[in-house]
């Protein structure tokens, strides 16, 4: 009832995988996709924005610096040192600056997915995107940035470029569809596992229902979606129900191979969104929408299931958050002292006992620590490719005051791209007031000043990645960390960029914009004979 997840999806899968919360790590409201600070979990790329010669890569202090597993702390690697099988399947999305940063060199046995954060549904390509479905951002056409970003990677390859081409036709077909390749691979992994020898960790990070609004046409055509929204060329919630039946189909594949491999008795399963629904749909009836610090960004559907998991019902006080996660999967798993080092609790003794009494279980998971969302600081996002040059302010934490479960956040007063005239402070009583109606900072300013104090005493622990003050996140020179070569998606020092017959290009469709059609999180365009986004009186042929 009370997932708290992060407000957009990097910070949320930081979290998931160290168990800490995401700005410790540099990662806050956008995810490593340039030079400015955080490239990677667990690794600095400091750019002095004047000569590429003096930029450098730097490791993070322990427990998450690249190197020996033992020292770094990802959930990956602590469940492959407990003897487990490690897969992850879908997005990664925490860095693919350098080498070291791929999934199936930080405890993953292999990797089938992607590296960024999305890609064409169908023709698995990245680049020339909106950046969300906001008017404030432009749609544009970027060629420099397109790149196939579709791989099938181990860590014992002994292939000489690691970025492994997955060979799959780029053409739009319900084979090619990315819900559907997940949750066959998925399946394929569960298949070949010998429970036997070595117990099974699966990260099941589907893409859908992120944009680009797309979808399997048995999805789009389907009754269920088609009576809820009849009209497919101008109701894009249409297409977030075919993208949701199309993830409810992979997982429906998953739990069947687990079933049918006799493993989904000894199963934990837990399904959980990384952020809410961005501008252009809705969070009803909780606030706001992701990239904002209301719990209609924050608060997600959130369930456990499985074999090894007991029927328990937690009250509507009971407060669960992303960074438990790790420590409760290793606790479930066996470790000792399973949360030292986190954020977290090991939540694995209240929720996989069986046990009759919700109302402890409830008091138990009601934050006595505090939950905090991001540190304050002012941010200045300057990203000139896409034409991108805004200022914000935020900062906010759920915490206990005097019994009370309150929400502060700050949030900015300005017209996006003009200076600071100031900051707004809001504070919201969660369990009386849950859709954050009532801001009781000057009803209850005594409560507001002690959470404030709280932020700033966050705020210098911080000690890398953004920090209080005006920062670019992205700065021009020596351009991006992560970056297609050849139309590929590789870090930058990735062996593919040595190899100058590797090349992507054949994998990308022509693609024609159509600047006076605003899309709904992506640009309108044509691929081939279709659209790559909602619009379905555009005719491509046509065009």
């Amino acid at each position: 009832e009370r997932f708290y997840a992060q407000t957009t999806c990097t910070p949320a899968r930081a979290a998931l995988m160290t168990g800490q919360y995401a700005w410790r790590h540099g990662f806050t409201e956008l995810g490593p996709i340039g030079t400015g600070d955080v490239d990677c979990l667990g690794r600095l790329y400091v750019d002095d924005d004047s000569d590429a010669a003096t930029s450098a890569f730097i490791d993070l202090p322990a427990p998450l610096t690249l190197g020996d597993p033992a020292n770094r702390g990802l959930l990956s690697d602590r469940l492959s040192s407990l003897g487990y099988a490690t897969h992850l399947v879908g997005k990664w999305h925490l860095g693919a600056s350098a080498l070291d940063c791929y999934p199936e060199h930080r405890g993953f046995d292999a990797h089938f997915g992607l590296l960024g954060g999305a890609h064409d549904h169908f023709g698995h390509f990245d680049g020339a995107q909106c950046a969300g479905a906001d008017p404030r951002w432009p749609c544009v056409v970027a060629p420099a940035l397109d790149g196939y970003d579709l791989r099938d990677a181990s860590s014992t390859s002994s292939a000489a470029v690691p970025y492994a081409l997955a060979g799959l036709p780029a053409s739009p077909s319900a084979d090619g569809f990315s819900s559907n390749l997940f949750g066959a691979r998925a399946a394929e992994v569960v298949a070949a596992h010998d429970a036997t020898t070595s117990p099974l960790f699966l990260l099941f990070a589907p893409t859908a229902p992120h944009v680009p609004l797309q979808a399997d046409p048995q999805d789009l055509d389907a009754a269920a979606c088609a009576d809820a929204f009849p009209d497919a060329a101008t109701d894009p919630q249409r297409w977030v129900c075919a993208l949701m039946r199309g993830l409810d189909r992979a997982v429906d594949v998953l739990v069947d191979a687990l079933e049918t491999a006799t493993m989904w008795p000894d199963t934990i399963l837990l399904f959980a969104s990384d952020n809410g629904a961005p501008a252009a749909f809705s969070n009803a009836p909780l606030r706001g929408t992701k990239l904002e610090y209301y719990d209609g960004a924050l608060r997600v559907p959130a369930f456990f299931a499985g074999g090894r998991v007991p029927h328990k019902t937690l009250a509507p006080t009971a407060f669960v958050d992303m960074t438990d996660v790790l420590p409760t999967l290793l606790g479930a798993a066996g470790a000792a002292d399973a949360a030292s080092g986190t954020d977290g609790r090991d939540l694995s003794a209240q929720l996989f006992v069986p046990n009759d009494d919700d109302a402890d279980l409830a008091t138990t998971l009601t934050p006595p620590r505090d939950i905090v969302l991001t540190t304050e600081r002012d941010v200045n996002v300057s990203i000139p490719v896409l034409g991108v040059d805004f200022l914000f302010r935020t900062g906010g934490l759920i915490a206990h005051v005097n019994g009370t479960v309150y929400k502060y956040v700050i949030t900015p007063q300005r017209p996006l791209g003009e200076p600071v005239r100031g900051e707004v402070a809001e504070l919201y009583a969660l369990i009386d007031d849950p859709y954050e109606t009532t801001n009781l900072v000057d009803d209850e300013p005594a409560v507001a000043a002690v959470l404030k104090a709280k932020l700033a005493t966050y705020t210098t622990q911080q000690t890398y990645g953004f920090k209080s003050g005006p920062r670019n996140i992205v700065t021009a020179p020596p351009g991006l960390a992560y970056a297609p070569y050849n139309n590929c998606w590789l870090g930058l020092d990735d062996p593919g960029r040595d190899d100058a017959t590797l090349s992507c290009a054949g994998l990308l469709p022509a693609r024609t914009p159509i600047p006076d059609l605003p899309g709904f999180g992506i640009g309108i365009q044509c691929v081939g004979n279709r659209t790559v986004a909602y619009r379905a009186e555009v005719d491509c042929a046509a065009a």
